[in-house]
């Protein structure tokens, strides 16, 4: 088959604009890409008028970068446009292979040639729009090819056009704030999408993995915190997760100005060779005291990295089933987390009201759900990166189980931290036999070899992850389970008995449950 002068050659692709094939240029004799937009899209007189005149503007983008656009036309009422054939794979196809992240270097690779590609085309006052894995070529040669360069934006009228909720429609995981809001757009909402992109290359998914809503995914673009990349692939460096967090950045303000920033800050910071240093020794108890105001303050205690081994085993008294097949983790970063459970006063500071059941400043907070903790959590990390006291793409979230079992033992392979008696617990936390069924304020017990208080008793502690089953492996800073309804706590409560209060006793409850033994405590990125 022959459109004026390309012969089609073979199908290699179909998507949401049109279906794409090799093609020969006859009188010139190079190989190029004919992608044929959809009839649907095509047929409009507004849409092929506002297409052809995109078309005339990308075809003065030519970088080593972007893929050169040779040629757009309207034929017998359908629309192709005519682009340089790259010989290669895209980078979706390259994480359907991988079958999770790629390599930190590599992503590195594909995020600065994007980056240099959107700098050229921003400086020539075009951009994206629809920056995804899809639209990223690599070639046999290892060099980066955006596609589709502004064919989002011809085709406004359908692909990006409105619902009649007024909602923005378009590639949803990766759309920054302002395009779902309808805003207008320019250079640095293209550099949120790049952050989103390398979100997925460097952990192997989309922050909002679990769900396929676009209604929950755009809600997450708005309104969601962005995980710390180390917590879904060990391998990403601290620097790079500030960097892609900074990219993230709700705000359009708070992002890099332009790509060229967004490069500089990759070349410097990898230069520095920060992502090959191995972790510091860092010795525990030293700490840090984060000022809420009027006289409130969140003491954290530095967690050193180290290895430990997770759950009990079969033969130890009062074990549950949950708490087993016992397995060696590794935390591979240091990390501070709260000297002591969060009290009332603290969370007053931060939410404005207190929900807790017994009241008290110095008390745990409780009658809080999972849900009401995280909320917190952001509140608190806003507040302290609005006031610049936190480094960017650091933030304050709930402790992993992992982390919770590794800091609670503190070295101990004992039931409690104070030793494997049930009168050995009395010297450590708050349950049932000796708490006269309430809350005691937060560190009148023997604190463990961190300089952690309540760890054992007191409130049951929210935990980030999925409640479910151990793996019997060896596991590297583990997140927990990827599906399920419960969230994790840990350490027992007032109410519970001895049992319920050791080192690897696990518990669970709904995301939405609040009830006066549930309470927690705060994790913070230490520097690296």
């Amino acid at each position: 088959m022959k459109i004026r002068k390309y012969e089609l050659l073979e199908q290699i692709g179909e998507g949401g604009m049109g279906v794409v094939h090799k093609a020969c240029d006859t009188e010139l004799g190079r190989t190029v890409a004919i992608k044929a937009i959809h009839d649907e899209l095509s047929r409009k007189p507004e849409i092929r008028k506002r297409f052809i005149d995109e078309a005339r503007i990308q075809a003065k983008l030519v970088h080593q970068n972007i893929s050169t656009l040779f040629d757009a036309f309207d034929e017998d009422g359908k629309l192709y446009l005519v682009q340089e054939y790259v010989e290669g794979t895209t980078v979706k196809r390259m994480l359907d292979e991988a079958g999770g992240p790629l390599p930190v270097e590599r992503a590195i690779e594909i995020a600065r040639g994007v980056l240099s590609g959107l700098a050229h085309a921003h400086e020539e006052g075009v951009i994206h729009r629809d920056i995804k894995p899809s639209n990223i070529m690599v070639n046999k040669k290892g060099k980066i090819k955006i596609m589709d360069f502004g064919i989002a934006k011809a085709l406004g009228g359908e692909r990006l056009g409105k619902t009649k909720t007024g909602m923005t429609v378009g590639t949803p995981e990766y759309m920054s704030p302002e395009h779902i809001l309808g805003k207008e757009v320019d250079a640095r909402s293209d550099i949120y999408s790049v952050g989103m992109m390398l979100f997925e290359i460097l952990t192997g998914n989309l922050p909002f993995e679990h769900t396929t809503s676009e209604y929950e995914i755009q809600k997450f673009h708005v309104e969601g915190t962005v995980p710390v990349l180390g917590t879904r692939n060990k391998d990403v460096p601290a620097w790079l997760n500030e960097i892609v967090q900074k990219c993230l950045a709700k705000s359009s303000d708070d992002r890099y100005n332009s790509a060229d920033d967004g490069i500089q800050a990759l070349t410097e910071r990898q230069s520095s060779k920060v992502s090959l240093a191995p972790l510091p020794t860092l010795m525990p108890n030293q700490t840090i005291a984060v000022d809420l105001g009027k006289g409130v303050q969140l003491d954290m205690v530095l967690i050193p990295a180290g290895t430990f081994a997770m759950g009990s085993p079969e033969s130890k008294q009062g074990r549950r089933d949950d708490e087993t097949p016992r397995h060696q983790v590794v935390i591979s970063y240091p990390f501070y987390m709260g000297k002591y459970e969060v009290t009332q006063a603290q969370w007053v500071r931060i939410m404005g009201s207190n929900p807790s059941h017994f009241k008290g400043e110095d008390l745990p907070v409780e009658n809080v759900s999972w849900n009401d903790c995280v909320a917190f959590c952001k509140k608190l990390t806003d507040r302290e990166q609005a006031a610049g006291r936190l480094k960017p793409g650091h933030q304050y979230r709930l402790p992993t189980e992992a982390e919770w079992e590794y800091a609670c033992r503190a070295g101990a392979t004992t039931r409690f931290y104070t030793g494997d008696c049930y009168s050995d617990l009395a010297r450590a936390g708050w349950y049932a036999g000796n708490s006269s069924s309430k809350t005691h304020p937060v560190g009148q017990k023997q604190q463990n070899a961190y300089g952690l208080y309540d760890m054992h008793g007191n409130v049951w502690e929210w935990c980030g992850d999925l409640y479910g089953s151990y793996s019997s492996e060896s596991v590297i800073d583990p997140v927990g389970q990827t599906s399920g309804s419960n969230r994790v706590v840990r350490g027992g409560c007032w109410g519970t008995n001895e049992d319920y209060c050791h080192s690897a006793n696990r518990g669970y409850g709904h995301l939405g449950s609040a009830y006066s033994y549930y309470g927690f405590r705060l994790v913070l990125p230490a520097e690296q």
